[in-house]
C-alpha cells in the first residue's frame, strides 16, 4: 500500500499533511501549549477557566459552520482555494500566538489558528474520496492516520532537548512549540501545490 501512495504523488502529499496536523493536537491542544500559558497567567485555576472558554467558543462555530463550508466548497468548487487559506492561516496564527506575552492576545491568536486548523480538515477530508478507490479507502486513511502519529511522536522527542536543555520551563515550552508552524509548512506546501483543483459539484433538485 505505502508504494501504491508513494507512486501517487497527490495521495502522497495528502498523506504526508497528517504529520502536519498530529503535531499541532499534541502541542498545542494536549501537552505544551496550555501549560506554556500558565506561565503567562500565573494563575492555574484562571488558566483552566480561560482555555476552556476559548476552546468551547472555537469548537462551538466549527460546529455551526462546518456542514455549510463542506456544502459551499462542493457547490462552488473552491476546495482547493480554501484548502490552501485554512491551511496558511491556522500555520501563520499558530505562530503569532507564540510571539506575545499577553495571555488574552494568546489565547485570541490561538483560538483563530484553533478555528482554521478545524476548518482545515474540511477539504481534506473530503480530497480522500477523490484520491483513492472505494476499496483502498480504509487503508489510506490508515496510513494518514499513522503519519500524524509518527509525525507528533518524532516531534516530540526531537523537542526534548529543547525543554530539558533551556534552563527555563516556560522558554523551553515556547522553543518546543515553535517546531509545529515550521514542521507544519514544510508537509503543508506539497499538499497546498499537489492536490488537485476540484470542479464544483451541480446542486441537486
Amino acid at each position: 500500500m505505502l508504494r501504491k501512495i508513494a507512486r501517487n504523488r497527490p495521495l502522497a502529499a495528502w498523506v504526508a499533511y497528517e504529520f502536519s496536523l498530529g503535531p499541532f493536537s499534541a502541542f498545542f491542544l494536549t501537552l505544551l501549549f496550555p501549560n506554556y500559558l500558565e506561565t503567562l497567567i500565573g494563575d492555574p485555576k484562571l488558566t483552566d477557566k480561560y482555555w476552556g472558554l476559548t476552546n468551547s467558543i472555537t469548537l462551538a462555530v466549527v460546529a455551526i459552520t462546518t456542514l455549510i463550508i463542506g456544502g459551499l466548497l462542493d457547490r462552488k468548487g473552491f476546495r482547493r482555494g480554501f484548502f490552501r487559506y485554512a491551511g496558511i492561516t491556522w500555520l501563520v496564527f499558530a505562530a503569532l500566538a507564540l510571539t506575545t506575552h499577553r495571555p488574552l492576545f494568546a489565547l485570541i491568536l490561538f483560538g483563530i489558528a484553533l478555528l482554521h486548523y478545524q476548518w482545515v480538515n474540511v477539504p481534506y477530508n473530503a480530497y480522500l474520496n477523490d484520491l483513492s478507490v472505494k476499496e483502498d479507502r480504509g487503508r489510506v486513511s490508515a496510513a494518514g492516520w499513522a503519519a500524524g502519529y509518527r509525525g507528533s511522536l518524532i516531534l516530540l522527542l526531537a523537542a526534548l532537548p529543547l525543554l530539558r536543555g533551556s534552563g527555563d520551563a516556560a522558554r523551553g515550552m515556547w522553543l518546543a512549540l515553535w517546531i509545529v508552524p515550521i514542521s507544519g509548512l514544510l508537509f503543508f506546501l506539497p499538499a497546498a501545490f499537489l492536490l488537485p483543483r476540484v470542479p464544483a459539484k451541480p446542486a441537486v433538485g
